[in-house]
């Protein structure tokens, strides 16, 4: 006898076989959405830094007497500086990843450089110079700063490239300040700073990261009084290059 396939007999037995395993595709739950700050790597969180290295003072200028007689005339310092040291540490919290490819974090940051002076330059409103250097001048100048800092990381595997901006307080010391033998500055104040900069890390282990990095500090609205009681408002400038260590916890 000849059996006849027809095409309604082909798709009851299709139904038969593919109704279970949609059926139980349509019960398995869908793969947990990644929630917003959370990293893609399961990393984000507190972590602490430490870093070290090398600054670029510029010259700092200001006002060091005023003389109304016999003549009227301004006379101000120009103090130049070797490169110095600078360190700090911080404690931040990594949000992990905001958007695909990229991370940010946020930390508190207490810092400090130091330079010595180089050379004066004591200059007149009267166009008069002089100069000092080597064994005739010594003092160093001292900056402690507390930033809070705001990071973006491009997260390209274990390197880490990141840009940065803080903004913060400082207490800076001008510590005796001497040409031949006399005083010309001894002075500390505090004052605001503001700071930007960029760097890349890299991913050594699951939970420390190694980073170098370049940042601009600048102290802002420093109030200094000179030894003849002169007052001025200045800016310093301050180049770093870091080598540091991040641990996440």
């Amino acid at each position: 006898m000849r059996r006849t396939i027809t095409l309604s007999s082909l798709a009851a037995v299709g139904l038969s076989i593919s109704g279970p395993a949609a059926l139980a595709a349509d019960l398995t739950p869908p793969a947990p959405r990644q929630a917003y700050g959370e990293a893609a790597d399961g990393r984000d969180g507190v972590y602490v830094a430490l870093r070290g290295g090398y600054n670029s003072l510029d010259d700092s200028v200001y006002n060091f007497n005023n003389v109304t007689a016999p003549v009227a005339f301004t006379t101000k310092a120009t103090t130049s500086y070797r490169s110095g040291y600078a360190y700090s540490g911080a404690l931040g919290y990594d949000f992990g990843e905001f958007t695909p490819g990229f991370g940010s974090r946020i930390e508190v940051e207490v810092g400090q450089f130091s330079n010595k002076v180089r050379g004066q330059t004591l200059s007149t409103s009267l166009g008069t110079a002089t100069s000092f250097s080597g064994n005739q001048v010594s003092g160093t100048t001292n900056a402690t700063t507390g930033l809070v800092n705001y990071y973006i990381d491009a997260l390209l595997g274990p390197f880490k490239p990141f840009a940065t901006l803080g903004l913060g307080v400082t207490s800076v010391n001008f510590s005796n300040h001497l040409a031949a033998g006399n005083s010309l500055i001894n002075s500390t104040r505090v004052s605001w700073a503001w700071s930007g900069g960029g760097g890349i890390g890299y991913d050594i282990t699951d939970n420390i990261t190694l980073e170098v990095a370049y940042r601009y500090l600048e102290l802002r609205d420093v109030q200094v009084t000179s030894a003849a009681g002169t007052n001025s408002k200045i800016n310093l400038r301050n180049q770093q290059a870091t080598l540091g260590v991040r641990v996440r916890f």
